[in-house]
């Protein structure tokens, strides 16, 4: 399993990027239907904070747990 889960935590972390970008386009195009009962659109950018920093937690998880590799001589 511990041979696998580099590339799992890698896949796992553009799915939470793919959800969150899901989620401000969507966001987006309700500002866009219905600007006057939505947040600016500008504002709707701090919904993928959340989404970009668990995406780059579980990637920096996949670089620790990553087999080493040492340059040889």
């Amino acid at each position: 399993m511990r041979r696998h889960l580099p590339r799992v935590l890698r896949a796992l972390s553009v799915v939470v990027l793919g959800v969150g970008v899901v989620h401000v386009a969507w966001l987006f195009i309700e500002h866009l239907q219905h600007p006057e009962w939505s947040a600016p659109a500008s504002a709707n950018l701090v919904y993928l904070a959340p989404y970009v920093m668990a995406a780059g937690t579980l990637y920096g998880l996949s670089c620790v747990f990553s087999p080493r590799t040492v340059p040889g001589p």
